[in-house]
């Protein structure tokens, strides 16, 4: 069975990298997995990116080789640079992969309407999301 840092590190290297290759300190990959533990662990911002890799650094290090810590700067450059149709695709490709590892368990689904989303009109963001409870994982969401 393939292991879940692998997979997400394997679909992290399929997105295209805009940086320039002389500024390329720290992979693609290493940055984009760490913002994503930081966003599962509640961080919201590009200084949570940075604070999460200074508090795991040592797990970093020896689950996907992370040499140095990439700055809040770093982080904010490479989210600015990087397609979003080409990150939302790698996100759902992520979705699906570790949705495959998903057997025998409960989906759940929960609607939320985001907060400060509300237009003029009176319409706002509604979301709904299927949770695999037993893997603690979100399976989807479709904004309805």
């Amino acid at each position: 069975m393939e292991d879940p840092i692998e997979i997400t590190l394997a679909i992290f290297r399929d997105l295209p990298d805009p940086r320039v290759e002389r500024t390329k300190i720290h992979s693609l990959e290493t940055i984009m997995f760490i913002a994503l533990c930081s966003y599962l662990s509640g961080g919201d911002g590009f200084y949570d990116m940075e604070d999460y890799a200074h508090a795991r650094q040592d797990w970093l290090s020896s689950h996907i080789g992370m040499q140095s810590i990439p700055s809040h700067d770093t982080f904010n450059r490479v989210f600015q640079a990087i397609s979003p149709s080409c990150f939302g695709e790698c996100l759902l490709e992520l979705s699906r992969r570790l949705r495959e590892k998903v057997t025998g368990d409960i989906v759940a689904f929960d609607g939320k309407t985001h907060r400060r989303t509300t237009k003029k009109n009176g319409t706002a963001l509604h979301m709904l999301n299927a949770w695999s409870v037993e893997n603690r994982l979100v399976l989807g969401q479709l904004a309805v």
